[in-house]
């Protein structure tokens, strides 16, 4: 919750609280992915709330947050199909589609706040790696070729203007490389 108690005395409280659930309520909280924790090393209860807690409300310095076993299993889409929603009035936290879901279509939710939903592929995939995974979803995959066809693009141009703008040998032996395997990425390739 809040920054009046330290990092310490919160997860000092949460183990009290782990250690009182019943047993199927406590293995089915450890059965929540840790990426906190290392390679051989046991899961801990601070690595799992830091990996699959919901805000339990608008984020502020005194939201509470809360771990919700099934929907801590829905997995991240940087255009997800659904929402969480936080009902204040009933203390219950909902799963809200947020546009149609074909049958036999996943569930998905945006694991990022809105601030870094809006960056970019590469930059979102730098944070979703400390959740223990890279995002390779349809809006990463269109967003990186949308990138690689924007640089084809501008390669193309500065090749076409080189008589006006010379370029260095070196270069335009670089830039026609590069153009190239962005055609190779995108499953093209240029006919001579």
């Amino acid at each position: 919750k809040s920054d009046q108690y330290s990092w310490e005395e919160k997860v000092k409280y949460l183990k009290k609280m782990v250690s009182g659930l019943s047993e199927k309520q406590k293995k089915k909280y450890f059965q929540l992915f840790d990426s906190k924790c290392l390679k051989g090393s046991r899961k801990s209860a601070e690595g799992i709330f830091r990996t699959n807690n919901f805000a339990l409300g608008p984020l502020t310095t005194d939201t509470e947050h809360g771990i919700f076993v099934v929907m801590s299993r829905l997995n991240h889409s940087c255009g997800p199909n659904c929402e969480v929603v936080w009902q204040a009035d009933s203390e219950c936290q909902e799963v809200v589609a947020s546009r149609d879901i074909e049958d036999g279509e996943e569930m998905t939710i945006c694991y990022l706040n809105m601030e870094n939903r809006v960056k970019t592929a590469g930059e979102r995939n730098k944070i979703l790696r400390q959740y223990g995974f890279s995002c390779s979803c349809r809006f990463c995959e269109v967003e990186d070729k949308m990138w690689e066809i924007e640089r084809f693009q501008e390669i193309c141009r500065i090749l076409q203007q080189q008589e006006e703008t010379p370029v260095q040998q070196h270069e335009l032996v670089e830039l026609y490389y590069e153009r190239e395997n962005i055609l190779e990425l995108l499953g093209s390739k240029l006919v001579w």
